[in-house]
């Protein structure tokens, strides 16, 4: 019995090339024992899905076979999970490819982010920080240094004098009504001598 030869770019095309005429002699009758249901059927062509090989399976259990038919369910079948497996294999692989992508690409923003912060600190570390004057003059008061916080410029070096006593000088003012003792003139006769002495 002749069979035409399959049509290129469909699976029994595939399964002719790899298996021979054996894997796709029984086409028709597969089409025909599949009838039933049309979405399940066989399709003349061929098909690599799972849920029609399983279907052609449940209804080869129900008619005629031959273990040629047997065999050239099960070419089908091994040649369904080697692909399944392939493709499989190939979608990890471009999963990798695109999580390595995505990996590198984080790393080189990384790598762009730190350098500009080198540079950026290259450029900078010519210029004197900003300070304020409260880390400028720590010798001041707390209270006074907030409200010097906002002020800005050149850091003055306090140096108390040397002949600045260690303690403020305190000098209490006297009322205005009260009049300084002025110490009137010494007499000029001489003291009183005791009689006893003489």
């Amino acid at each position: 019995m002749n069979h035409p030869a399959p049509l290129e770019g469909t699976p029994n095309k595939d399964m002719f090339s790899k298996y021979g005429l054996v894997a796709v002699a029984y086409s028709k009758l597969w089409h025909k024992y599949t009838k039933k249901d049309s979405e399940s059927q066989w399709p003349l062509m061929g098909s690599f899905d799972d849920h029609k090989i399983e279907m052609l399976e449940v209804a080869l259990r129900s008619n005629k076979t031959t273990p040629t038919m047997l065999d050239s369910i099960g070419m089908w079948r091994k040649e369904t999970t080697q692909r399944k497996k392939r493709e499989e294999v190939k979608a990890e692989k471009e999963l990798r490819k695109a999580a390595h992508l995505v990996a590198r690409k984080l790393e080189e923003e990384i790598k762009e982010r730190k350098e500009a912060k080198q540079k950026q600190e290259s450029e900078t570390s010519g210029q004197c920080p900003v300070r304020t004057p409260s880390t400028l003059y720590p010798e001041l008061p707390s209270k006074q240094r907030a409200n010097d916080e906002l002020l800005l410029g050149p850091p003055i070096i306090y140096m108390p004098p040397p002949y600045a006593p260690s303690q403020p000088i305190v000098q209490h003012p006297q009322p205005p009504n009260q009049a300084k003792a002025v110490p009137g003139p010494r007499s000029s006769r001489p003291p009183l001598r005791s009689s006893l002495l003489y």
